[in-house]
């Protein structure tokens, strides 16, 4: 999905305090067919549900963080963990307006800012569909080349 601006990595269930739109989120993905947007994360459930741009996609399973790497060096941007299973990349105003606190409630631990990223980015599940074999990656191709990989969990 092509971005252009400022873009969070994180959980949903840090963004979504709602608990009506947490349901249907969760809904929506549990009805969507996963080999439909494998490899790249799906961009009608933010939309539809929220009426935000963004890619969302299960991690198959939560309690886990992840660590984003700059491509060219391997310098560390940030980290992000998945508590409810799923990955998600939002505009940052979206992620504020949607939750205001956001910033004041979750550290750098929980989610990743790339500031002024145009690009593409996408969500890919490298391991499969087991916990024992789930590795999930963002990816993002632009002005700032990144990847996130499994680090804790």
């Amino acid at each position: 999905m092509k971005f252009n601006g400022n873009i969070i990595i994180a959980d949903p269930c840090y963004v979504v305090k709602d608990d009506a739109l947490w349901s249907q989120i969760c809904e929506a993905i549990n009805k969507a067919d996963p080999d439909e947007y494998r490899g790249k994360g799906n961009s009608d459930i933010l939309k539809n549900v929220l009426g935000v741009d963004g890619l969302i996609a299960s991690t198959i399973y939560g309690d886990w963080g992840c660590t984003v790497y700059k491509e060219e060096d391997d310098t560390v941007l940030g980290e992000f963990c998945a508590d409810a299973g799923l990955v998600c990349v939002m505009y940052e105003e979206d992620v504020l307006r949607l939750n205001p606190r956001f910033k004041e409630n979750y550290g750098g631990w929980c989610h990743t800012l790339i500031e002024n990223f145009d690009g593409e980015v996408t969500i890919t599940n490298l391991g499969g569909n087991s916990i024992w074999y789930s590795d999930v990656r963002v990816i993002g191709e632009g002005s700032v080349n990144f990847y996130s990989k499994q680090t804790a969990g």
